[in-house]
């Protein structure tokens, strides 16, 4: 193996000194006897059975180690899980055989993730270890500003860079543009807002400055506003399936269906994804300060330290409300975020609580069992 190349080809995919040192601990004192076996990489696929890896050695195939997958199991793997897109890897190769085994995940600087869609209490990781999320929306009656604070809480909950894209200004007018361009920087708070067209290419190089420095990049957003198509236009080939526009410019056609990431030829990765659904929030209340500044700041102008900001007297709150500079829109939504979160946080303290009760049965048990063992019961 050409040492110099996989070291090129690692920094490229955003092998900083936050994983080169763990990977250099992990191997020190878990796989000192066999260290030129284990290899540091990348997940780029996850499939029902296996994962589509980057690596020094190019894209390889692995599957989880025996080993992980107890660790998992038992929830002796700190709480990582499975291995997500995104997520970087130890690998070990395994002579006489195509495939690789990973054999443990490297602790996430950042995680993009919601509470899972069902019935159970679970936080479903979507992505792992990005700097930025483009939030793309696309400039037609598919707009949606909930849909953006939530995806903005969720940024600043997990110390991730947002950028909300305005997709497809071709098929607007200038006083289309300016009215969806004004309406997102009003929730931007200070984060850019960058109007695109995958047709015109207008503003792409402004999009190519964010991978600068091997940064790593998803793209979130509703169905049909327009990812794929902004993935294919960034690469430079068409790497990911697209469909035209039906009928009107309004009815997008959603073709993703899972998630890749994609090594960019200049260094750094992006990530597509499937449009979601539902965006429920796993946690947020620090993200919900963030998104939410404008109110936040309100607040601290209350007369009143407890102030609801329902009727009392003194709420900057309500003479925003009074003079438009807040809408009732956005602080329903403030506070339907802040119940979403609070009642979340408590189905996840109740979960926590019987999966203790769980593995102390189960040590009590196992303890039970070692001891008629020993007495040959």
């Amino acid at each position: 193996m050409n040492l110099n190349q996989t070291d090129n080809i690692l920094t490229k995919l955003g092998f900083d000194d936050y994983f080169k040192n763990q990977f250099d601990e992990i191997i020190q004192t878990e796989f000192k006897n066999e260290s030129e076996m284990y290899f540091p990489a990348r997940i780029s696929i996850r499939h029902k059975n296996h994962y589509s890896i980057m690596s020094g050695f190019g894209e390889i195939k692995g599957e989880l180690s025996g080993k992980l997958h107890f660790k998992i199991d038992t929830r002796e793997d700190n709480g990582l899980g499975y291995p997500v897109v995104g997520d970087w890897v130890v690998i070990k190769k395994i002579e006489g055989n195509d495939f690789f085994l990973i054999e443990k995940v490297l602790n996430r600087k950042t995680k993009f993730s919601r509470l899972a869609p069902g019935e159970i209490t679970e936080e479903q990781i979507i992505i792992s270890n990005i700097d930025y999320l483009f939030i793309v929306s696309s400039m037609n009656q598919d707009f949606n500003v909930r849909r953006i604070e939530r995806y903005l809480t969720m940024c600043w909950e997990n110390d991730i860079k947002p950028v909300l894209i305005l997709n497809k200004s071709d098929l607007c007018s200038e006083e289309e543009k300016n009215y969806y361009v004004s309406k997102t920087e009003l929730l931007a708070q200070g984060c850019p807002v960058v109007n695109i067209s995958t047709k015109t290419k207008e503003n792409f190089n402004l999009l190519l400055n964010y991978f600068s420095g091997n940064k790593s990049i998803s793209l979130v957003g509703s169905s049909g506003v327009g990812k794929s198509s902004i993935v294919n236009t960034l690469i430079g080939e068409e790497k990911m399936k697209v469909k035209d526009i039906t009928g009107y410019k309004d009815k997008g056609v959603h073709t993703t269906t899972h998630r890749e990431l994609i090594l960019m030829s200049d260094g750094g990765v992006i990530i597509d994804t499937p449009g979601m659904r539902t965006v429920l929030m796993w946690s947020g209340s620090d993200g919900v300060e963030s998104a939410f500044d404008d109110i936040e700041s309100l607040s601290l102008n209350c007369k009143f330290t407890d102030c609801s900001h329902t009727n009392e007297p003194g709420c900057a709150i309500i003479s925003a409300l009074n003079d438009g500079t807040l809408t009732k829109e956005r602080l329903k939504s403030y506070r339907k975020l802040q119940n979403e979160i609070k009642y979340n946080e408590t189905r996840q303290d109740k979960k926590l609580k019987a999966d203790q009760k769980k593995i102390w049965k189960k040590l009590t048990s196992q303890g039970v069992q070692r001891g008629k063992n020993k007495r040959g019961i």
